[in-house]
């Protein structure tokens, strides 16, 4: 037995030699192609990170231009249908990356929206990437102005009652009044927010501690009226006497306001806003006289009357943000009227949409201002 267990021993012998050798072979002909996946692997990762580093910065380079366009200080550079129609300027040290910017302006759409190109090119060492976005920018309340009266309700026109420059409204108009012409038109997607309105009527004033106010206005002369505002009245504000006042400023009311008697003002471009809740209305329905052009507006409820006789070549802004509008039966408005729920003109009682005023205190109506405008990013292609 112990003869064949040292046979087979001995037959054994080399067999490491040949694994060993078969080993090197087998590492001999898979290396070179291992290292050179290796290398291969190494450079496409610095490729991606170097591409990804470009895009990100092209990226930033469009977020730019697209801020260039919405920023409330617009710099003087940037195009529009007036001046030059485009604008390129760089930013450096983007990830390492130099930023080349082109914003073009190219045409207003059917909406009347300005449309933009943005060009943004991210390189270095002689590679980058290029992304191209299209934008739209525009919106805004100034339309409200365009019709005599609009409203996202119903307007209920009562017996006698006229309507000239057109209402622009979901549904047709009802009752026995007259109109022009009516514009179908569902306005509740761009219907001014309490907060916009707020934000920007409240921006103008400055917080007095005035708390409950009455402002009398007896003895006051159209000549000689009685002055008012700026002026921020934390609570209701109410108005009484039977002579003149002139806005002289924007008057932000957060509670209500009420006239006790007949009333006449000087609008003077001008505004009054009153609420900061829905609870918070306009009452002036006893009568009053506006002189000029001007805003009266509502978060709440309005309910006018104009009392003696009214400024044919003025421009009265009636506008419940919220609410409803009841024009009571009285002299022609010259202007136009604003309400959400449902506008109501009494029994004998008309609107004339006059033309606008070269200045009115309207967001939108001052040039540059973009209250409730909305960018609109439609295109985003990286070559």
């Amino acid at each position: 037995m112990k003869k064949v267990i040292k046979k087979l021993h001995a037959s054994e012998r080399g067999v490491v030699l040949i694994i060993v050798l078969i080993l090197l072979a087998i590492g001999g002909l898979t290396i070179a192609p291992m290292l050179s996946h290796m290398s291969t692997g190494l450079k496409s990762g610095q490729i991606y990170e170097r591409k990804t580093d470009e895009y990100y910065a092209a990226d930033a380079g469009v977020e730019d231009g697209l801020w260039q366009i919405i920023r409330k200080e617009r710099d003087l550079h940037l195009p529009d249908d007036e001046g030059d129609l485009d604008w390129n300027y760089t930013i450096t040290a983007v990830n390492g990356k130099t930023v080349d910017v082109s914003i073009d302006y190219v045409d207003e759409n059917a909406d009347g929206y300005d449309v933009y190109k943005i060009i943004s090119v991210a390189g270095a060492d002689g590679s980058d990437t290029t992304i191209v976005s299209y934008a739209i920018f525009g919106g805004g309340f100034a339309f409200l102005l365009d019709h005599a009266i609009t409203s996202t309700g119903q307007v209920d026109l009562k017996n006698a009652s006229t309507v000239t420059g057109g209402i622009m409204s979901p549904v047709e108009p009802t009752g026995n009044g007259t109109w022009d012409f009516y514009v179908e038109e569902d306005v509740e997607s761009i219907w001014p927010d309490n907060q916009s309105m707020y934000d920007f009527y409240r921006s103008q004033v400055t917080d007095t501690g005035i708390l409950d106010l009455t402002i009398d206005s007896t003895g006051y002369s159209f000549d000689s009226p009685l002055s008012v505002g700026p002026l921020y009245v934390n609570g209701k504000l109410t108005l009484q006497g039977s002579g003149w006042i002139r806005l002289d400023g924007p008057v932000f009311v957060t509670g209500d306001l009420k006239a006790n008697n007949a009333f006449q003002m000087i609008l003077n471009n001008e505004t009054i806003f009153v609420g900061d809740t829905t609870d918070d209305t306009v009452d002036l329905s006893n009568g009053i006289t506006t002189s000029g052009a001007g805003c009266i507006i509502s978060v709440g409820d309005l309910h006018f009357k104009t009392g003696g006789e009214t400024d044919p070549n003025g421009f009265c802004v009636l506008l419940s943000i919220e609410g409803k509008v009841v024009l009571h039966q009285g002299d022609p408005i010259y202007g136009c009227v604003i309400g959400r729920e449902v506008v109501t003109l009494d029994n004998g009682s008309s609107v004339f949409l006059n033309p606008l005023p070269d200045s009115l205190n309207f967001p939108n109506y001052a040039e540059g201002d973009y209250t409730g405008y909305n960018l609109q990013v439609r295109t985003w292609e990286t070559s």
